[in-house]
């Protein structure tokens, strides 16, 4: 009697979650690795004018009618590739090299000239801890000016989709919040509001964890941009799911989806836009040997 109760609880234990497996996530490269990724970002926005009439007929004289239709889409190629690491805190060299990177625009379905990065096809070499701590040393071919440090961080930033996960264990149905900036899609303006962020860890299969999106953001801000002064409110939501690969401490799939409208004014005009972003991400990880990173220096 006394066994059968006790396999019983521990049956109960076992559902309810008292021994369920926790897991640690943390988003890092590892040593000897090849990373393949693939990300398009498109925009779409439309934005009306109204206000000041001398200030729109310049508009309309210069060939920009309302509404004002901007499309976009950026795609980016990049492999990254990780050499070897001695001692269980050591760093160990990573070099990156983005083959593609371009951004194709059309205002009112009038094609914008193709923005081709200055970071393309060159060789960007640093160091990595297996804390997923990266330092960038060198460029092949360019001098390491302020200007282009922070283009590279900017990159890195975006290839990677650096979410701070919690140090804590998580199980499934845990969830955990972070901020991150968005841009309102201006032309010639430089605005941005924080969207909040909360992944659910939703289920864990053969090694890979799902995780979903949920983003909301309000936009309230007041900036002073040369001799303009700007104001704007709105607000966005917007969903998505990514998968984490466990045994390789990385984001392999990400989809997300945010729109947002707003209204803004500089100076006697009023702006009312409507805009919604869409982002698809896939990585191909698979481990190589450290003669790959040898060969590119």
């Amino acid at each position: 009697m006394e066994k059968r109760l006790l396999a019983s609880a521990v049956a109960l234990a076992l559902t309810s979650g008292v021994f369920a497996q926790q897991n640690v996530f943390k988003f890092k490269y590892l040593p000897e690795q090849h990373y393949a990724t693939q990300t398009k970002t498109t925009v779409n926005m439309s934005l009306s004018i109204k206000g000041n009439d001398a200030e729109v007929e310049k508009l309309k004289s210069a060939g920009i009618y309302m509404p004002m239709v901007l499309k976009s889409e950026d795609n980016m190629i990049a492999e990254v590739n990780t050499g070897y690491a001695t001692g269980d805190q050591a760093a160990f060299p990573v070099v990156i090299r983005y083959s593609n990177v371009l951004s194709d625009q059309t205002l009112n379905n009038k094609v914008l000239p193709a923005r081709q990065n200055q970071l393309c096809s060159h060789y960007i070499f640093g160091k990595s801890d297996t804390e997923g701590n990266l330092k960038v040393d060198s460029i092949a071919g360019m001098e390491l000016n302020d200007d282009i440090k922070t283009a590279v961080v900017k990159m890195l930033n975006k290839l990677q989709k650096r979410i701070a996960f919690p140090d804590k264990p998580m199980n499934i149905g845990d969830t955990f919040s972070q901020e991150v900036p968005v841009s309102v899609p201006i032309p010639g303006v430089d605005a941005q509001f924080k969207v909040k962020v909360t992944y659910k860890l939703v289920a864990i299969d053969n090694g890979m964890a799902q995780f979903a999106i949920d983003q909301s953001g309000k936009i309230n801000f007041h900036s002073k941009q040369k001799d303009m002064y700007l104001t704007g409110i709105g607000d966005g939501t917007g969903s998505g799911t990514f998968k984490y690969d466990m045994s390789k401490s990385y984001i392999t799939d990400m989809q997300s989806d945010l729109s947002f409208n707003y209204i803004m004014n500089i100076r006697n005009i009023t702006m009312a836009g409507i805009a919604s972003t869409s982002t698809s991400q896939q990585t191909v990880v698979a481990s190589t040997s450290n003669n790959m990173v040898a060969a590119v220096r």
